[in-house]
């Protein structure tokens, strides 16, 4: 072992002690703390990495193991660490809430960390290497290397200087506070105005209920009912007649979508209404024996989005439509539809934002979109030549 040629072996080995050493600032420093890199801490640590790559590329021939590290013997190693990391951190590491915490977490774990700095630091050896002895074939290889080292240290170094605020915002009133995760409040130098929420639903469920658990059945034939939507009813309120309660057009706040269901089965004959109800009527469903009854659970929303302007502190106006994947830029923060009242449903009148900023965004996505480059450079590099015929 530690006898010239390194081999996998030893990659292995440098990668296991990386993961103890991790493990143990782990239990004994807690995680690692990304405030402190903020700006311009994070510019310095990125100036200082880069010139330990140059020296450590300055002194490869005269230290044995410092030109190994440029070798596929250490970089592969390091690669599956990596790997391995991020999918058992990814499926096995929970929030309270039980989601992912796909960054937040695995950016403060000392061991992914260092195994990461590990990889990035191979990496860029072996970019200035292949540099070095440019070829017009090696830009596939250049481009690729380069792109995984820009996209890797852009996105850990910033992380620090990213931004996320929550903004909850009512009609017709600007807004120009928002909150972080702690619920501190934050002035991100500009304001919102809610113009109209929009709220778009599936259409309306008819299920079958279980009365005793009150748990939806799942029967391919209804337990033999044969179920029939007589009308239907997007906006509608409950009236009082001779026959019993039944829906009729209503287009208020507080509607609710209901139905004139016929169910039959055998000589057995049912027929009423049913409702998801709202805010101002309750949900209303429709018994059919001792064990069954018949509802219409609340829709689920297909789409929401709000229409709205935005005031900077430059003087500027800007008017539009913001989604949940399609978000409004201005000044450098990008504006999401996070969430609503969902109590009010198409009728809320607050939306709640999520502002993100990211200074060191285009620089990853510069990264990711030299990977991308490379990918197709290598596809014409290896793509098969024509076969010369002669004559």
């Amino acid at each position: 072992m530690w006898k010239k040629p390194w081999r996998y072996r030893e990659g292995f080995l440098i990668g296991g002690g990386l993961l103890a050493i991790g493990t143990i600032l782990q239990c004994t420093t807690g995680a690692v703390e990304w405030e402190l890199f903020a700006w311009p801490v994070n510019l310095i640590v990125l100036l200082l990495f880069m010139l330990a790559i140059a020296i450590i590329y300055a002194m490869h021939k005269k230290v044995y193991a410092l030109g190994w590290m440029m070798q596929y013997h250490a970089a592969i190693p390091a690669l599956i660490y990596a790997m391995a990391l991020t999918i058992v951190m990814g499926l096995t590491v929970q929030t309270s809430d039980g989601g992912i915490p796909w960054l937040s977490q695995m950016l403060s774990f000392w061991p992914f960390v260092l195994i990461y700095t590990w990889m990035t630091l191979i990496a860029g050896l072996v970019t200035i290497r292949r540099a070095a002895n440019f070829k017009m074939k090696e830009i596939p290889f250049l481009l690729n290397h380069l792109g995984v080292f820009m996209a890797i240290t852009f996105a850990t170094l910033g992380y620090a200087d990213m931004h996320k605020l929550k903004m909850t915002v009512k009609t017709g009133t600007p807004e120009w506070r928002a909150t972080d995760d702690n619920n501190a409040i934050h002035e991100p130098g500009l304001a919102i105005e809610l113009h109209k929420f929009i709220l778009e639903e599936y259409p309306p469920k008819v299920v079958l209920v279980d009365n005793e658990t009150g748990k939806v059945v799942h029967s391919k034939d209804n337990e033999g009912w044969d179920i029939e939507i007589l009308s239907e009813l997007h906006d509608a309120a409950p009236v009082n007649s001779e026959d019993g309660q039944r829906y009729e057009h209503w287009h208020s706040p507080g509607s609710t979508c209901a139905m004139e269901i016929r169910a039959r089965r055998g000589n057995i004959e049912k027929k009423g209404w049913i409702s998801s109800g709202s805010f101002v009527f309750p949900h209303t469903p429709m018994n059919l024996d001792e064990r069954y009854s018949l509802a219409m659970p609340e829709r689920e929303p297909k789409r929401y989005a709000s229409e709205i302007t935005v005031y900077t502190q430059k003087g500027e106006t800007i008017k539009g439509t913001v989604e949940v994947n399609k978000p409004l830029k201005v000044d450098g923060w990008k504006i999401y539809q996070y969430s609503y009242d969902s109590r009010l449903g198409k009728w809320s009148t607050t939306s709640i934002f999520e502002l993100v900023k990211d200074p060191w965004l285009p620089f990853v996505y510069a990264g990711i979109y030299m990977m991308l480059a490379g990918a197709l450079c290598l596809l014409f590099v290896m793509a098969p030549k024509p076969i010369k015929t002669e004559n």
